[in-house]
C-alpha cells in the first residue's frame, strides 16, 4: 500500500491560507461536476424540446438516452464524493468544507463556486479520464506503448536480483532508486515498486493527487469501482451506447505491494521539490517534460538530481502547455533545438527511437482518434534509401524532399515502381503525359499486386483520392513500406506477371472447355509455384567448393564399391547356367510389364473417375439448364441460341480477326515508333508536310479513277454498294451489342452497389452531386436537364431493345423445346427399330463410346504433351549438369594447391588458439576475482550510504523532538507568564472541560425533573378534557 501524500518542506513557500484556499477549490471543484453535467443534459434536453414533431418522430429513443446520461452523472457524483470522503485531512493542516456526504440536487442551477473556472472543471473530466487510462482494461493498449518501453529500459539498465528471505521465501528488492515526475494517478511509479525498485512519484495538481490517494489507499477490489467516462463527450459516437459506456477499475489490487515494498507520492511544483544533488538513479518522465514553463529548467534539474551514471528516460510530445494560455510564461523549443540542450548540459543520447505513434487518454470507440507521431525519421529513411543504388538521386535531402509537389511525389513514386518492376513499360513513363485517372490506376493496380495494406482506419475511397492527388500522407507511408523491402518487392512483382488469375465471368465457366482450360491454368501456376519454389531452394542453398569435392568423392566411392560387388558376383554368375538366366530375364520383363499396367491400370481408372465426375458435373449442368428453360418453347430458345451463335461466329470470324489485325498494325507502329529516337519539331514539321503531300496525291488519284470509270459497266455495284452497308450495319450492330452488355454489367454492379449502400433509394446523381457539395445554376443547371432528358431517351431506346431481347428469347426458348421434342421422338423410333432388329440399346451405347474414345484421345494427347514436357526438362538439366560439371574442372584443378597451403594454416591457427585459450582462460579468472571484490565494495558502500541516510533521519527527527522538548521546558521554566507552555495550555483546557461537564450535567438533572412534572400535568390536562368531553355530551344527548 502507498505511503500517505505527505506534504514536503519546500512546498511551504505558499502561505498556508492560499493553500488551503486552493485545495477548498478544487473540492469545490469536484463537488460541482454534479451541476455542470446536469446542465449540459440540461441543454440538450432544450435543443430537443425545440424540435418539431416531426423530427422528434425521426429520434424517439433520444429522450431516454439523455435520461439514462443523468444517472450515469449520478453514479459519477457517488465515487466523487467517495473519492473525497477518503481525505478530510490529507495534509494534516486543515480539512474540508462539511458539504461532501450532501447531496447536491436542490443546486443544480447554481453557478459555480467562488474561485472555480472552465479551466478547473476542465481538470475534473481529465482526472476522470486518467482513472481509464492508468488503471482500467480498456487504459491497457495506451500503457503497454507509454509505459511498457520505459519499464523494460529500466530493467534493461539495473537488473533486479533475488534476496531469500528467514523464511526462505524469495525477495525482489533492489536500492535503485527510481523518481517519476509528473506521475498523474501513480501506475508507472507502482509498477516500479511492484517490481522491486524505491520509487517515488511526484505530482503537483491536487486533482490527481486525491484520486491517487483514492486509489492508491482505498481500493483493494479488482474491478471494485465502476466510472462512465464519456458522458460528456457528445461527438463523434458511433451509438448512444458508446457514450453510456462504463469502465470498471482498478484492474489490479493496488494493495497487493510487498510488505517491503518502497513507494511514496510527493506533492509538489517539481523545481521546488528536488534541490538536492546526485540523489538518484534514474528519473522516468511521460508526458511530462512539456508541463515547463522553461524546459531549460527541467533539464539542468534533471542533471542535478541525477547521480553519476544516472540514467534518464522521456516519453512523450512537446505539447507545451502552457503556451496558448494568456498571461502565463512559456518557452517553447523544437525538438533539434532540445536535443542540443540535452546535449550541452552533459546528457548523453544512448537510445533514440522515432516516430512512435501513440495516444492520450483516447477513446477506442470515438470516430476521432488523436495520435501523436514524427514524420522525420520516415523522411530520413526515405531520403537515404533514394541515395542508395539503383536510384542514386544524391540531390535530395529532407528539406528538398519535403518541399516536393504532389506530382513530384507520384513521379518518384512511379520511379521506385520502375525500379521493382523493370519489365512494365508503363512505368517508364513521365506522369505529366498520363492522365492522373490512368496513374491513379496503374499505381492502385501494382500496389494491389504488391500487397500493400494501407491502415485499418482508412477509407479505400479516401486512400485512392489522396492517392490521385499525391498527398503527403499517402505517398510517404508507401514509399517507406516499398523501399523497406526492395528485394522482396521485385520477387513479387515477377511472381505477380505469372500468377495474377484472369477474372472469367461465370456463365462462361458453364462451357466445359472453357472450365477445363481454367482448371489447367490453375494446374500450370501451382506447378510453377512449385518450380519456383524448388528454384529458389537450390539457389539458395550454399554450395562451395568443399561441398561439391566432398559428393563427387562420395559417388566415386559408390563407384568402386559397385565394381566390388560386381567383381565378386560375376564368378557366381557365371556359374548358373544360361538357361536360367534367360527365364530370370524373362522373369524380371514381366514383373516390369506388369508394374506399368498396373500403373496404366491406374492412371485409366483416374481417368474414367475424372469422366464420370466430368459427366455428373455436366449433367447437373444439364439439370440445372432444364430447370432455368421451364415454361419456355424450345422453338424460341433454338432460335435466339441459333441467332446468338451467329452473332459470336460474326464477332469471331469477322470482326475480332480485324481489331486483331488493326491492333496488330499499331502495335508495330508503336513498337517501331518507341525503337527510334525521340523526333525533334524540324522532323515532325517535315513528316506533317510528306503526309499532306501524300494524301493530296491520294485524293487526285481518287477523283482521276472515278472519271475514267464507267459506272455503268460495274453491274454489281449495287450488289456491293449493299454488301458493304450490310457489313457496316453488321458492325454498327456489333458494337452497339457490346457496348450494351458492357452497359448491363456496369448497370448491374451499380444497382446491387446502389441498393446496398442507399437501400434502395434513388437520386443517383444528385446524391452524387450533394456529396460533391456543388449545386448546379443557371446554365449549368440548363445542361443538367439536358442531361436527363438525353438519358431518359437512352433508358427508353435500350428498354425497348431489351424488350425486343426478351421476345427473342422466348421465341428461341421455344424452338429449343420442339427440336428436344423431335429429338425425344427420333429417339424412341431408333429404339422401336432397335428392339425389331434385336439390338436393344446399340444406339446410346454406341454413342457412350465415341464419347468415351473421344475423351481418352484428349487424355492421351495430354499425356504425350506432359512425357514430352517431363523430357524436355530432364534433357535440359542434365545439359546444365554437364556445363556444370565442364566448369568445376578447372576451379577443381585450382583448389588441389591451396588445399595444401589451407591445412597448414589449420594446423598454425590450432597451435596459436591453444595459446590464446591458456591466456584467456587465466585472464578470464582474475577479472571474475577482480569482479567479485568490486561488487562487494559497492555492496559494503551502498550499505553505509543507507546506513548513513538512516541515522541521518533518525538525527533529524530527534534534532526536532529534542527542539520541542526544550521549548516546552524554557515556556514551562519561564518566569513570563504573558507565554504559557502547552502543559499549561492543556491543563487549563481540561479544566475548562471539567467545569463545563460538571455545568451540563447540572442542566442535564435540572431538565429531566422538569420533563417528569410536566409528564403529569399533560396527562391531568388529558384527563380532564376527557371528563369535560362526556359531559358535553350528555348535556346535548349524544349517546
Amino acid at each position: 500500500m502507498a505511503e500517505s501524500v505527505e506534504k514536503t518542506d519546500e512546498i511551504s513557500a505558499i502561505d498556508a491560507d492560499e493553500e488551503e484556499k486552493h485545495f477548498q477549490k478544487v473540492v469545490s471543484a469536484f463537488l460541482y461536476y454534479k451541476t455542470l453535467a446536469r446542465n449540459r443534459i440540461r441543454r440538450a434536453f432544450y435543443s430537443y424540446g425545440r424540435l418539431s414533431a416531426t423530427h422528434k418522430r425521426l429520434v424517439p429513443k433520444y429522450e431516454a438516452h439523455l435520461a439514462q446520461l443523468l444517472k450515469c452523472i449520478d453514479r459519477n457524483d457517488a465515487l466523487i464524493r467517495q473519492i473525497l470522503s477518503g481525505c478530510e485531512h490529507l495534509f494534516n493542516n486543515y480539512s474540508m468544507s462539511s458539504n461532501v456526504n450532501q447531496s447536491s440536487t436542490d443546486q443544480d442551477s447554481l453557478p459555480p463556486p467562488s474561485g472555480v473556472t472552465s479551466m478547473d472543471m476542465d481538470k475534473v473530466k481529465t482526472t476522470i479520464k486518467q482513472f481509464v487510462r492508468d488503471w482500467s482494461e480498456d487504459g491497457q493498449e495506451e500503457r503497454s506503448i507509454c509505459y511498457a518501453p520505459i519499464i523494460e529500459e529500466v530493467k534493461r539498465r539495473f537488473p533486479l536480483s533475488s534476496t531469500t528471505n528467514s523464511d526462505d521465501s524469495t525477495n525482489n528488492i533492489s536500492s535503485v532508486q527510481i523518481l517519476v515526475p509528473g506521475a498523474g494517478l501513480g501506475r508507472l511509479s507502482w509498477e516500479f515498486a511492484r517490481l522491486g525498485y524505491t520509487c517515488q512519484g511526484n505530482e503537483v495538481s491536487l486533482y490527481m493527487l486525491i484520486a491517487s490517494h483514492f486509489i492508491l489507499n482505498k481500493c483493494s477490489q479488482v474491478n471494485g469501482h465502476t466510472i462512465h467516462p464519456w458522458i460528456l463527450n457528445f461527438c463523434n459516437n458511433i451509438t448512444n451506447d458508446d457514450q453510456l459506456r462504463a469502465v470498471q477499475f482498478p484492474d489490479v489490487n493496488t494493495a497487493s505491494l510487498s510488505p517491503n515494498s518502497r513507494f511514496s507520492m510527493s506533492a509538489g511544483d517539481f523545481l521546488q521539490v528536488y534541490t538536492e544533488s546526485n540523489d538518484w538513479d534514474c528519473v522516468a518522465t511521460c508526458f511530462f517534460i512539456d508541463t515547463a514553463h522553461n524546459i531549460i529548467e527541467y533539464v539542468e534539474r534533471l542533471w542535478t538530481i541525477l547521480k553519476p551514471g544516472g540514467v534518464w528516460i522521456n516519453f512523450g510530445p512537446l505539447l507545451y502547455h502552457f503556451e496558448d494560455i494568456p498571461n502565463e510564461e512559456s518557452f517553447e523549443l523544437s525538438y533539434s533545438d532540445l536535443r542540443s540542450v540535452i546535449l550541452s548540459c552533459g546528457f548523453q543520447i544512448e537510445n533514440e527511437k522515432l516516430p512512435i505513434r501513440a495516444g492520450y487518454i483516447k477513446n477506442h470507440r470515438s470516430m476521432l482518434h488523436y495520435e501523436i507521431t514524427n514524420m522525420v525519421e520516415q523522411l530520413k529513411f526515405i531520403v537515404e534509401q533514394l541515395k542508395r543504388p539503383p536510384f542514386n538521386r544524391k540531390d535530395y535531402n529532407i528539406l528538398t524532399f519535403d518541399n516536393l509537389t504532389n506530382n513530384q511525389l507520384l513521379q518518384v513514386l512511379t520511379d521506385v515502381f520502375a525500379v521493382i518492376d523493370p519489365k512494365e513499360q508503363a512505368h517508364k513513363i513521365d506522369i505529366r503525359d498520363e492522365e492522373p485517372d490512368k496513374t491513379a490506376t496503374r499505381h492502385m493496380n501494382t500496389l494491389k499486386m504488391l500487397g500493400y495494406r494501407p491502415k485499418l482506419d482508412t477509407d479505400v475511397n479516401t486512400f485512392r483520392q489522396n492517392l490521385v492527388s499525391g498527398d503527403k500522407s499517402v505517398v510517404f507511408p508507401i514509399l517507406q513500406w516499398l523501399l523497406e523491402k526492395v528485394p522482396e518487392h521485385k520477387e513479387r512483382a515477377y511472381l505477380g506477371r505469372y500468377l495474377s488469375r484472369t477474372e472469367v465471368p461465370t456463365e462462361f465457366l458453364s462451357d466445359p472447355e472453357i472450365a477445363e482450360q481454367y482448371e489447367r491454368c490453375d494446374e500450370l501456376m501451382e506447378e510453377f509455384k512449385e518450380i519456383h519454389h524448388a528454384y529458389k531452394e537450390t539457389t539458395s542453398t550454399p554450395h562451395t567448393i568443399e561441398d561439391l569435392r566432398r559428393d563427387i568423392k562420395q559417388l566415386e566411392d559408390e563407384k568402386e564399391t559397385l565394381q566390388k560387388r560386381l567383381e565378386k558376383q560375376k564368378p557366381r554368375v557365371q556359374k548358373v547356367p544360361a538357361a536360367q538366366i534367360e527365364l530370370a530375364k524373362n522373369y524380371r520383363q514381366e514383373v516390369e510389364k506388369e508394374a506399368k499396367l498396373n500403373t496404366m491400370k491406374q492412371d485409366l481408372q483416374n481417368a474414367i473417375n475424372q469422366l464420370e465426375q466430368k459427366i455428373q458435373r455436366l449433367e447437373r449442368q444439364i439439370a440445372d439448364q432444364r430447370s432455368s428453360s421451364y415454361d419456355q418453347s424450345p422453338e424460341a430458345i433454338m432460335k435466339r441460341m441459333e441467332e446468338e451463335n451467329q452473332v459470336n461466329s460474326y464477332l469471331v470470324t469477322e470482326k475480332f480477326p480485324k481489331q486483331l489485325s488493326q491492333m496488330k498494325t499499331k502495335l508495330k507502329y508503336y513498337e517501331e515508333v518507341t525503337s527510334n529516337k525521340a523526333l525533334g519539331q524540324t522532323e515532325l514539321t517535315s513528316y506533317r508536310a510528306k503526309i499532306s503531300e501524300l494524301n493530296s496525291a491520294i485524293n487526285k488519284l481518287h477523283e482521276k479513277r472515278v472519271l475514267i470509270k464507267d459506272p455503268t459497266a460495274d453491274n454489281l455495284a449495287v450488289f456491293r454498294q449493299q454488301a458493304l452497308i450490310v457489313a457496316r450495319r453488321k458492325e454498327q450492330a456489333a458494337e452497339r451489342l457490346t457496348q450494351l452488355r458492357a452497359e448491363n454489367d456496369v448497370l448491374e454492379k451499380q444497382s446491387g452497389r446502389g441498393a446496398s449502400i442507399n437501400g434502395g433509394g434513388g437520386g443517383g446523381v444528385s446524391s452524387l452531386m450533394k456529396q460533391a457539395g456543388h449545386i448546379p445554376q443557371g446554365e449549368e443547371f440548363q445542361r443538367y436537364v439536358n442531361m436527363l432528358r438525353s438519358k431518359g431517351n437512352a433508358y427508353k431506346r435500350k428498354r425497348q431493345e431489351l424488350n425486343d431481347m426478351t421476345a427473342e428469347i422466348q421465341l428461341l426458348k421455344r424452338t429449343e423445346e420442339l427440336l428436344k421434342e423431335q429429338v425425344e421422338q427420333i429417339k424412341s423410333r431408333m429404339s422401336m427399330e432397335e428392339r425389331k432388329q434385336g439390338i436393344e440399346g446399340y444406339f446410346s451405347t454406341q454413342e457412350r463410346l465415341e464419347q468415351l474414345s473421344t475423351m481418352k484421345m484428349e487424355q492421351d494427347e495430354l499425356k504425350g504433351k506432359s512425357l514430352d514436357e517431363i523430357t524436355n526438362l530432364i534433357k535440359t538439366l542434365n545439359t546444365r549438369i554437364s556445363s556444370k560439371k565442364a566448369e568445376l574442372d578447372p576451379i577443381l584443378k585450382e583448389v588441389k594447391p591451396l588445399r595444401a597451403k589451407v591445412q597448414e594454416l589449420r594446423s598454425e591457427y590450432e597451435a596459436k588458439k591453444t595459446k590464446y585459450d591458456a591466456l584467456n582462460a587465466n585472464f578470464e579468472s582474475s577479472r571474475s576475482t577482480l569482479e567479485s571484490e568490486v561488487r562487494g565494495f559497492y555492496d559494503e558502500q551502498y550499505a553505509q550510504e543507507s546506513r548513513f541516510h538512516t541515522l541521518r533521519a533518525q538525527m533529524l527527527i530527534h534534532a526536532v523532538q529534542l527542539k520541542r522538548a526544550n521549548d516546552e521546558q524554557s515556556s514551562y521554566m519561564s518566569k513570563d507568564k504573558a507565554t504559557k507552555s502547552t502543559r499549561e495550555l492543556l491543563n487549563k483546557q481540561i479544566s475548562d472541560y471539567e467545569v463545563r461537564i460538571k455545568a451540563n450535567r447540572d442542566r442535564q438533572k435540572a431538565t429531566k425533573d422538569v420533563h417528569i412534572d410536566g409528564t403529569k400535568q399533560m396527562k391531568y390536562w388529558r384527563d380532564l378534557l376527557r371528563m369535560m368531553e362526556l359531559k358535553q355530551k350528555l348535556a346535548t344527548g349524544d349517546s
